[in-house]
């Protein structure tokens, strides 16, 4: 019986949703802030117009931003490109 109860905990965790806040991780948060940084940094006010900028989806950009989702590896380089950046010189200061 508490096998089969801890199974059902472990699907439960595994198929919800990867927006719910609820379950995000919290390194997320220090990514999201990691970007809001560079993106300042480079002398963008505004999230529209660097995402316009660099042609990143205005949406994708500010979820990024937002740091309650996980980013795809795509959208993290494509911040990257418009920022002349490597991964180890974006995670450097998140040591």
């Amino acid at each position: 019986m508490l096998t089969r109860n801890l199974k059902q905990s472990n699907f439960k965790l595994m198929c919800a949703k990867k927006t719910d806040v609820s379950v995000s991780d919290p390194r997320n948060k220090l990514i999201a802030d990691r970007i809001v940084e560079l993106r300042k940094n480079a002398g963008f006010s505004s999230q529209e117009d660097f995402a316009n900028e660099f042609g990143i989806g205005r949406m994708s950009y500010w979820r990024a931003e937002s740091g309650k989702t996980n980013i795809t590896t795509k959208l993290l380089f494509q911040i990257l490109d418009a920022h002349k950046m490597s991964l180890s010189e974006f995670f450097e200061p998140l040591k």
